[in-house]
């Protein structure tokens, strides 16, 4: 504030400034934020790519899934359009499988 009052001021202005250094010290402060600037953008890519990771295996699981419950209702389905063969397993009109008692899935590894 004091140098901008008055126009008297500004040699000692500028002689404070060539004395300390000034457009040294910024030009070095600029390459250190510049290299901090570097340093986040790499870190936030590879938040980025991480996050992503984890959303192609989340995809990957429910397409697993929707194969698995698939073929359990077109097991249920063909079980049931073939008699079941003694077997009880039926499809419920909301798309759940009722599978009977445990003796009709003798043979059956529970995993």
């Amino acid at each position: 504030e004091l140098f901008w009052e008055s126009s008297v001021s500004e040699p000692l202005y500028d002689h404070c400034r060539q004395h300390l250094d000034v457009d040294r010290r910024v030009d070095i402060l600029n390459q250190r934020f510049e290299v901090l600037q570097d340093l986040f953008d790499f870190l936030e890519g590879e938040l980025n790519d991480r996050h992503s990771t984890r959303l192609e295996w989340v995809v990957i699981f429910l397409c697993a899934f929707e194969a698995l419950v698939t073929g359990v209702r077109w097991y249920a389905k063909e079980a049931h359009r073939h008699g079941g063969a003694g077997n009880s397993t039926s499809v419920q009109l909301d798309g759940s499988v009722d599978l009977g008692s445990s003796s009709d899935l003798d043979g059956w590894q529970y995993l």
